[in-house]
């Protein structure tokens, strides 16, 4: 990216957002939901499974 001009401290920040996206993540869910909603979290499995006739339901558009 320098090569192309882009500043050194740009081009470093661009590769530090792009290794950030990259590194894993854990699907499992964390205690944050229930300090926000005051309801246990649960994977998105779970909740896809809880909704799942709505999810496959016809839009009622």
């Amino acid at each position: 990216m320098v090569s192309y001009g882009i500043p050194e401290e740009q081009a470093s920040a661009i590769i530090e957002q792009f290794r950030f996206t990259l590194e894993p993540w854990s699907p499992e869910p964390t205690s944050d939901v229930t300090a926000v909603t005051s309801r246990p979290a649960r994977s998105f499995t779970d909740w896809a499974r809880a909704h799942r006739n709505e999810l496959l339901a016809p839009a009622n558009w």
